[in-house]
C-alpha cells in the first residue's frame, strides 16, 4: 500500500504549513521546506505535481510506487475527488473554504500576497498557469515572449485581460475574481468521513489543529 496524507486546500490557505506539521508526526517523514517571507514553501515526494496545474490525463503519467514504512504527506491544489483516482486507499485532509465574509476577507488577502504577487519557477508552469486562466487558449508568439520572463501571476492575468500590469490593475483584478481550484471547484465544504478529516478554515487560523493530528495518529495505528 501507497503511505499517502494528501493535504488538499484552496489557493491560500495554509496548505503547505499544515502538511510540515502534519509531517513532524513520527509515523511520517519530514517534508523538506524553506520560510519565503510568510510562506512555506515545500518539496514533496511528488515534487509539487499536484501544485501546479497539469495537462488532462495527468495522473496517468504517474508512476512512483513508493512503499516506505513511513507516510508521506502531499500538499495538494486537487480534490480528494481526483487524487482518489489514482490513490484511493490514501489519508486525505481537507482544508474547508471560509463560512464567514471576514474569515473570506482574510483569505482574499492571503491568495493576493501568496499568489497573485508570486512567481512559477519555469515557463512550462507559467504557460500552464497561463492555459488555466485563459480556457486553455493558447498564448500567441507575443506573449510567449512575455511568457519567458519570470513575471507574476498577476502579470499573466493582466495580459490575459489585455490591460497593463500596474499594481492598481492587478489588485482590482484580484478583487473581481472568484477564488477557485484547478478542479474549477470554486467552494469546499467537507465532512469528516472514514480516510478524511475536515479542518474548517477558521480553526486554521487559530491553530486548533490537534484534533486533526489525534486523529491522523489514532487512524494509521488502526491501518
Amino acid at each position: 500500500m501507497n503511505r499517502f496524507i494528501f493535504v488538499c486546500y484552496g489557493h491560500g490557505s495554509g496548505g503547505e504549513g499544515l502538511s510540515v506539521l502534519i509531517s513532524s508526526l513520527q509515523f511520517c517523514n519530514d517534508l523538506k521546506h524553506e520560510k519565503h517571507n510568510s510562506r512555506t514553501w515545500t518539496y514533496d515526494y511528488f515534487n509539487k505535481l499536484f501544485l501546479n496545474y497539469q495537462d488532462p490525463g495527468w495522473l496517468n503519467t504517474i508512476k512512483h510506487n513508493y512503499e516506505g514504512e513511513n507516510y508521506e504527506v502531499i500538499p495538494s491544489h486537487y480534490t480528494p475527488e481526483v487524487i482518489k483516482k489514482k490513490f484511493p486507499d490514501a489519508l486525505y485532509v481537507v482544508i474547508n473554504s471560509p463560512r464567514n465574509e471576514s474569515d473570506k476577507e482574510i483569505l482574499s488577502n492571503q491568495v493576493y500576497e501568496k499568489v497573485w504577487l508570486t512567481k512559477h519557477d519555469t515557463l512550462s508552469q507559467r504557460v500552464g498557469f497561463f492555459l488555466h486562466n485563459n480556457n486553455n487558449q493558447a498564448p500567441t508568439r507575443e506573449q510567449m515572449k512575455i511568457l519567458k520572463d519570470e513575471i507574476s501571476n498577476g502579470e499573466i492575468r493582466c495580459m490575459i485581460e489585455g490591460i497593463d500590469a500596474t499594481p492598481d490593475n492587478i489588485k482590482k483584478l484580484h478583487l473581481s475574481t472568484p477564488l477557485q481550484a484547478f478542479d474549477g471547484i470554486y467552494d469546499w465544504y467537507y465532512d469528516h468521513s472514514h480516510n478524511l478529516f475536515a479542518l474548517e478554515y477558521r480553526d486554521m487560523l487559530d491553530n486548533k489543529t490537534q484534533p486533526l493530528l489525534r486523529w491522523l495518529t489514532k487512524k494509521i495505528k488502526t491501518i
